[in-house]
């Protein structure tokens, strides 16, 4: 008989996937965040995709959604819909993060939000860094294109003090020292 796609939830073993040099699997299709909405909307496409069979999520802190694709997994995972391991999720360094004491501070942050424990894949955001205040890493909490955002350190963050950075008018205005 012949099964509606509707109803057949695929596993990872129905995925397709590259075998990389180092052995691991990475998932041919991925998702991809950018651009999703917040307020529940990448949440929901999130859920959706896995359920569909996805499992290359790809995700960055700059698209101001990490947090949502975090619950999505989260969800899926505690339903039992995948675990972890099926998952495939990748994650990229912000550009004005490229100065070795930024990266660990950068990735915690995307942990957390993320809601794991480990990445698949961590690269650069774009092959060029972009001016970095050099005493704290910059995230991206409130959207790089929402113009409105204070300096604020975290001391959830390890070693490197981590802020929350828009715009550098908005650093500037908030009287917060480079």
């Amino acid at each position: 008989p012949i099964m509606s796609a509707a109803k057949k939830v695929k596993t990872s073993s129905d995925v397709p996937v590259f075998t990389l040099a180092s052995g691991h699997k990475m998932p041919q299709f991925a998702l991809g965040t950018w651009k999703s909405p917040t307020e529940g909307a990448t949440k929901a496409a999130v859920i959706a995709a896995i359920k569909a069979g996805y499992r290359n999520i790809d995700a960055a802190n700059d698209y101001n959604n990490e947090h949502e694709v975090g619950a999505a997994i989260a969800e899926c995972i505690a339903d039992g819909t995948v675990t972890r391991e099926d998952l495939f999720v990748q994650c990229k360094l912000w550009n004005s993060n490229h100065r070795p004491e930024h990266v660990e501070a950068d990735l915690k942050q995307t942990l957390t939000d993320l809601k794991v424990d480990y990445v698949d894949n961590f690269v650069i955001h774009w092959p060029m860094a972009v001016p970095s205040s050099g005493k704290f890493c910059s995230t991206r909490l409130t959207g790089a294109a929402t113009g409105s955002a204070s300096f604020i350190p975290s001391a959830s963050v390890g070693a490197a003090p981590c802020a929350s950075f828009v715009s550098p008018p908005a650093l500037a205005a908030s009287g917060a020292g480079l």
